[in-house]
């Protein structure tokens, strides 16, 4: 892949969007520590210098800047790169904060994208932890979305089939003991059930 693509005008849109972009970095990442061959870790920094650079908050942005973004944070915490480091990581947090609306509803329209997004913020917790830089702003639009989550869930215990969200359930294993996501997502056997019966979201939702 790094002999086909050294050049800028075959890097087109189907290898370069973010969700791809991501999990190559994620590759590179770890090709170079394994292998400590120059040749991955200069990839390595190229690859995650473009995706910092590159970010920006937009109508067109979604959970897939977590892929291109996580992995950037990972690869500069590997590279002992602290100033880009922290930039990748303040793009998360802005990112977070864009997804995920204010009252925990998303942006894009579709609770299976909300549940997604959760779990893709929720596996960065260990790269963060590894990389010494606060989660807080991440770890709280987590604990937004399960409030939605939870709201979301119809009597029959699955998410509405609203935008891309096909009918699925939701897995207990995301979602703290005692919480109201996890009796949403154990049907009822464990957790609290949420306090409102009714309640409207901001991003353009009536549940009940």
């Amino acid at each position: 892949w790094l002999g086909k693509h050294k050049k800028k005008k075959t890097r087109t849109w189907s290898v370069t969007q973010p969700i791809i972009a991501g999990e190559r970095l994620w590759t590179l990442t770890c090709a170079a520590d394994l292998s400590n061959g120059a040749r991955f870790v200069k990839a390595t920094r190229k690859e995650a210098t473009t995706q910092v650079k590159t970010f920006k908050l937009s109508s067109g942005t979604n959970n897939t800047g977590l892929h291109s973004q996580g992995s950037a944070l990972a690869a500069f915490c590997y590279l002992g790169d602290t100033a880009r480091r922290n930039q990748a990581a303040g793009n998360l947090n802005r990112l977070a904060d864009y997804l995920v609306l204010p009252d925990g509803s998303d942006r894009e329209g579709s609770p299976w994208y909300a549940y997604y997004t959760l779990r893709l913020m929720q596996n960065l917790a260990p790269i963060y932890a590894r990389c010494g830089v606060p989660f807080d702003r991440i770890y709280a639009a987590t604990q937004r979305l399960e409030h939605f989550l939870a709201a979301s869930v119809d009597p029959g215990f699955h998410l509405p089939m609203i935008g891309d969200t096909h009918r699925a359930g939701l897995g207990p294993k995301w979602f703290p003991p005692g919480s109201e996501a996890r009796w949403a997502a154990t049907r009822g056997e464990e957790g609290q059930p949420p306090q409102s019966l009714y309640e409207a979201f901001k991003g353009g939702y009536v549940f009940g």
